[in-house]
Parts: C-alpha cells; sequence; structure tokens
C-alpha cells in the first residue's frame, strides 16, 4: 500500500467525498491523517507554489552573495 496504511487510505478516500465541507478544509484534514503529528498552523497549501522554489534556487545560484 505504500507509506499510507489501510486505515489511512479509508479515511481519506471518505474526507475526499465530503463534498459539503470546504476544499480548504478537506485539504486539512487528509493532511493531519497522513501527518498526525503536525502542527495545524504549519500545514502548507493545497497548491504549489512555484515562487518558493524559484526563491531558494535564486538564493543558491546567486553570485553576489
Amino acid at each position: 500500500m505504500g507509506f499510507m496504511t489501510q486505515i489511512q487510505s479509508e479515511e481519506i478516500s471518505k474526507k475526499r467525498q465530503a463534498h459539503t465541507v470546504p476544499l480548504l478544509q478537506r485539504w486539512k484534514e487528509i493532511y493531519l491523517i497522513l501527518f498526525p503529528d503536525a502542527d495545524e498552523d504549519t500545514i502548507p497549501g493545497p497548491y504549489f507554489e512555484a515562487t518558493e522554489i524559484s526563491d531558494g534556487l535564486s538564493n543558491i545560484f546567486d553570485p553576489q552573495e
């Protein structure tokens, strides 16, 4: 099953089908199923932010530093 347990997989399936819950709330609930020790305030957003990567890469390759 990979890094998920069967129970986690079943819980995620239930959360994905709960369309009455806002998307962001579902994302947080699913994230906490996968990472139960995570602090709720540090849960990343559900969408990839390309600027985070480009900022990090510019710091690595910037000859001024």
